[in-house]
């Protein structure tokens, strides 16, 4: 007894098999339970008609029309001459690309004293590059919040800039980049293939309509800030908020006075 069968049989058994994976392929349903599995049910109802409520087209496309992608970062660059009584920091939040348009987006929040920098001076640089040196790349600024110690927005760059392999690494309000008195962070790094979709590797998908910059609550950006910043500066800005004052002259424990709180 054979649990194989005749060649022939096989043959019969393999043909069966194929037709009914084609047929399950092409049943819209099936299609539309994987798209909602991968971009979740309200992403893939917004962008429906974008694809004319064909789902196997919107997952050989990506979404690209009705997504971006985003790698979350919450990477730190710190002013390298900070103090407690005079302290300086960029946060960087998350890198946004939107593949429709071919954009890429820096989201930050620069926080210090009332001389802080405005970031429409930080620059891109590719590391590991083989040949001649490349420039610093600078980005357009789109800001949420524009005050005395404090810029919240994002930083706009075309995608074709991170078109090579290598390590991209951000420099705060600094040209010169590698000279820069800010720490430098590495945002992504593009394998050798220069696949820019496999640098994002991880990243969540969001509706198109959300690259211009939101600020995050009070609340939400205290709890992100104290994981990064020392206890004593935590506290002055503490300090600073319980009045519910806006730029409030206050002294550190130094008794050294500062004229503006570092946090807005």
């Amino acid at each position: 007894m054979s649990f194989v069968g005749t060649e022939k049989e096989v043959g019969l058994n393999c043909a069966l098999v194929s037709r009914s994976f084609y047929e399950a392929t092409n049943i819209p349903a099936v299609w539309e339970s994987i798209a909602i599995g991968k971009y979740g049910e309200s992403l893939y109802g917004s962008s429906s008609a974008l694809y004319d409520y064909n789902a196997k087209s919107m997952l050989q496309d990506d979404n690209k029309r009705g997504s971006i992608l985003v790698l979350s970062l919450d990477e730190v660059c710190y002013y390298k001459h900070s103090r407690r009584e005079y302290y300086f920091a960029c946060l960087v939040q998350e890198l946004r690309w939107d593949r429709q348009n071919q954009r890429m987006y820096v989201y930050l929040d620069a926080r210090g004293e009332a001389d802080l920098r405005h970031p429409d001076s930080s620059t891109i640089l590719i590391e590991g590059v083989q040949g001649d040196s490349p420039q610093p790349m600078e980005g357009s600024w789109s800001g949420v919040v524009e005050e005395p110690g404090h810029f919240q927005g994002s930083l706009d760059f075309p995608a074709e800039a991170f078109a090579h392999a290598g390590a991209y690494t951000f420099c705060y309000a600094n040209l010169s980049h590698s000279n820069g008195d800010y720490d430098c962070v590495t945002l992504l790094t593009v394998p050798e293939d220069c696949s820019l979709r496999k640098a994002f590797v991880g990243a969540r998908y969001e509706p198109l309509d959300r690259t211009v910059p939101v600020m995050k609550s009070e609340e939400h950006s205290t709890q992100v800030w104290r994981r990064f910043v020392e206890s004593p500066v935590f506290e002055r800005h503490i300090q600073g908020n319980s009045t519910g004052q806006r730029f409030l002259s206050w002294r550190p424990r130094n008794n050294r006075v500062i004229l503006q709180r570092w946090w807005v």
